[in-house]
């Protein structure tokens, strides 16, 4: 297995490895979804200077070619989401839906009633 000079760490040993874009995509489409989500056991991950994932494998990798070294035997790595949307401060609140809730309405319940995201 190549690793270029330019990886640094090395986090080895995960029982799984949780793959959302198994070809590096930036994006995934509704479509392309199902056939990408993919499961690694067993596996590894180098990072490269900057922190960027650089290559997620099953085979071997040679720990003298790293900086630093991570043992994650036995656990799961995920890709964290980040979302980065905000509200408005002020603009309403949602606070008699809570209420609908606890009556046992759905998310759709309270929008067919004006509720919802489009509420504030």
């Amino acid at each position: 297995a190549v690793v270029s000079t330019q990886s640094t760490g090395l986090i080895k040993n995960a029982r799984q490895i949780v793959l959302v874009c198994d070809k590096m995509q930036p994006h995934l489409t509704a479509q392309e979804i199902p056939s990408a989500f993919k499961v690694l056991e067993n596996a590894s991950i180098s990072v490269d200077k900057n922190g960027n994932i650089e290559r997620v494998a099953t085979q071997p990798v040679n720990e003298s070619d790293f900086d630093s070294v991570i043992d994650a035997s036995g656990m799961c790595i995920i890709r964290g989401l980040v979302d980065g949307h905000t509200h408005p401060v002020w603009a309403g609140d949602r606070v008699h839906e809570f209420a609908m809730k606890l009556k046992g309405a759905s998310y759709m319940d309270i929008h067919k009633a004006g509720g919802g995201i489009g509420f504030t």
